[in-house]
């Protein structure tokens, strides 16, 4: 039977996206011996409970994905990539943790995953995404969004297209208005560039309007920001968008 710990880490890491035969891969052991955890009742963690090496390595891999979230490399659906994980050598720090102490483990990893960030920065992702989609341009962008998000989430982030592209691929992050999508399009309310925030406040539009009850609450979002947003284009917009919203 698993521990209450075991079973809260596992239902953690599953809801950031993280496919159950991922998780399994990374800690060696089956899906289904995780499924069985999953649908187990959990028992109350003791103090005095053995640290097993299952409890070790999902502890660690918790860790894992809360340094990513932390370093920005844990990006929506990324972990379907696999690449990330790869590139910072997952399976060899959790080799290294369980034979040296967790806190020394646990820095080795941070300087690991801060290379790999500094790395990713760097690359081309314009260059990247023109290969696998073409011109930068809406059509390229909505096709993406539906093919591979993740390529158009490092565009609008690490890209070096003008604000006024990276304001039309945000709004067509919106395609299919997928909730884990939702906190990463807010986070353009404040840009600086008016492309930038008038593509996130189209792209939240879509949100509204495919599900008017689940997502009512930005009604009352555009309605705060029509009285503080100083730009004219974007005033407009929102005016417009209140508008439909009816």
């Amino acid at each position: 039977m698993p521990t209450t710990e075991i079973k809260s880490k596992l239902d953690s890491i599953m809801r950031i996206g993280v496919p159950i035969d991922t998780i399994a891969k990374y800690i060696e052991t089956t899906s289904d011996s995780l499924k069985q955890d999953l649908v187990r009742k959990a028992k109350p963690t003791k103090k005095t409970s053995n640290n097993t090496p299952k409890k070790r390595k999902i502890n660690l891999f918790d860790i894992y994905l809360k340094m990513l979230q932390k370093y920005k490399i844990l990006i929506p659906n990324g972990l379907k990539d696999i690449e990330v994980m790869d590139n910072v050598h997952f399976g060899e720090f959790l080799k290294k943790y369980n034979d040296i102490n967790e806190k020394i483990a646990i820095e080795l990893f941070k300087n690991a995953i801060e290379k790999y960030r500094q790395e990713y920065i760097q690359k081309d992702h314009d260059a990247i995404f023109k290969e696998k989609f073409g011109n930068l341009s809406e059509k390229s962008f909505e096709q993406a969004s539906k093919e591979s998000p993740y390529l158009l989430v490092n565009l609008i982030q690490h890209g070096q297209m003008s604000p006024f592209l990276k304001g039309l691929a945000l709004d067509s992050l919106s395609v299919g208005a997928r909730d884990e999508y939702l906190g990463f399009i807010k986070s353009f309310l404040d840009a600086e560039s008016p492309f930038l925030r008038e593509g996130a406040y189209l792209a939240l539009y879509e949100y509204y309007d495919s599900d008017r009850e689940k997502y009512s609450d930005l009604k009352s979002l555009f309605s705060s920001a029509l009285k503080e947003e100083e730009g004219p284009g974007v005033r407009e917009q929102i005016e417009e968008l209140l508008y439909l919203m009816g």
